[in-house]
């Protein structure tokens, strides 16, 4: 498929508000827990997070001007697999309280939310905008694949750090 700038433009764009959801996903689960060391890691992947969607959203409007899409629409241009993660966050987001015991069956939706980001989405921008690249020579993205290339590496450090939230779990 030949995707143009502006294509381009909104799948980014929709993956900036997966990752502005994820942050929110985050950021609630760390006010609602319990456990203060835990707590502070979900800042810290939503803090990563939030910056990522800052970085993606300026990337779709560099792509492509001022856009923006509908969720419905994302999902129609990245498939069912975008909304997957979107929901999961959404029921983190619908949680009033968390206890530890809550906990598993909660990291393996905030753990399906990086596997999405970091193999799916974020992996196909970069090899399309190498794609681009090669085609399209009036616009220099090597800068955009070298922050895609550590949001990728951030993506898998917060899985990391959720298996390390799991062992702790574990211990206790």
């Amino acid at each position: 498929m030949n995707w143009s700038e502006k294509d381009l433009g909104i799948i980014i764009y929709c993956c900036s508000l997966l990752e502005e959801k994820a942050a929110e996903a985050y950021n609630h689960a760390a006010e609602i827990i319990g456990n203060k060391f835990i707590s502070c890691l979900f800042r810290y992947i939503s803090r990563d997070s939030l910056k990522h969607a800052e970085f993606l959203r300026s990337m779709s409007e560099t792509l492509a001007g001022n856009i923006s899409a509908h969720p419905d629409e994302c999902v129609k241009i990245c498939g069912e697999a975008w909304l997957a993660p979107i929901k999961d966050a959404e029921r983190i987001l619908g949680k009033r309280e968390m206890s530890l015991d809550d906990l598993p069956p909660l990291i393996r939706g905030l753990e399906s939310i990086e596997s999405f980001a970091a193999e799916e989405y974020l992996t196909a921008l970069y090899v399309k905008l190498t794609e681009l690249m090669a085609s399209e020579e009036k616009i220099d993205l090597g800068y955009y694949k070298k922050i895609l290339e550590w949001i990728i590496e951030d993506e898998e450090k917060h899985r990391q750090i959720l298996k390390m939230i799991e062992r702790l779990l574990a211990q206790s």
